[in-house]
């Protein structure tokens, strides 16, 4: 089983037919506590003037902090906070600016954080060669959670309809976080995700492994 078509064509190489794509699921119904009105909002979230631009994930290299810094500057008046352990330099940010990075949170405690958040961005660096194959896992918690993307080009990224736009230049993305912020269906973009759930893949994932075994005997 495989995650990506970029990894299937190269597992399929070697166990042929036996190779399958499952892109990965969600813990559904938990990050769609997101919508809940009365779920309490992180206290270092309260303070924060909207619009909010979320991330969450490793704070690691592949990240492209260059875009990061100039949506930033083009946009002042907007705040973006980037969740996560940092496993790389990120002093070019100066503290108190509208560029924030809280730190390592919880799983459980990520849906209260996207309740916060206007929009989701996965700015990662489409120079490293890893991105061919990378498909997020947040991916499908966010949208659990109602909150629209903006990203960069990932290819596994196709197919999110409007949910996930996917972008080039700091004028692309500009203009794409500018029409998700104003989205207004997150009730709508959660529901889509709800086929989604690990139960539904773990469940099909069984059926394919029970089916190879009778097929062996």
């Amino acid at each position: 089983f495989t995650h990506s078509r970029t990894l299937l064509a190269r597992c399929s190489r070697v166990a042929g037919e036996r190779a399958r794509l499952v892109a990965h699921g969600v813990e559904h119904a938990k990050f769609a506590r997101a919508l809940d009105p009365l779920l309490p909002v992180p206290a270092d979230m309260a303070g924060l003037g909207r619009p909010i631009v979320g991330f969450y994930g490793t704070i690691h290299s592949w990240i492209d902090f260059d875009l990061v810094r100039e949506l930033a500057r083009r946009r002042p008046n907007w705040n973006f906070v980037m969740i996560g352990p940092p496993r790389c330099d990120i002093s070019g940010f100066a503290a108190g600016g509208n560029v924030h990075f809280p730190g390592r949170r919880e799983h459980d405690d990520l849906p209260s954080y996207c309740r916060c958040f206007d929009a989701v961005m996965i700015p990662y660096d489409m120079r490293d060669s890893r991105m061919k194959s990378v498909h997020p896992v947040k991916t499908k918690e966010v949208l659990s959670a109602g909150v629209p993307i903006v990203a960069s080009r990932l290819p596994e990224l196709d197919g999110y309809g409007d949910d996930v736009v996917t972008c080039a230049g700091i004028e692309e993305w500009l203009a794409a976080l500018e029409r998700q912020i104003r989205r207004a269906d997150r009730i709508e973009i959660s529901g889509r995700m709800a086929r989604e759930d690990w139960s539904g893949k773990v469940r099909a994932m069984r059926e394919r492994v029970s089916l190879a075994r009778s097929q062996a005997r």
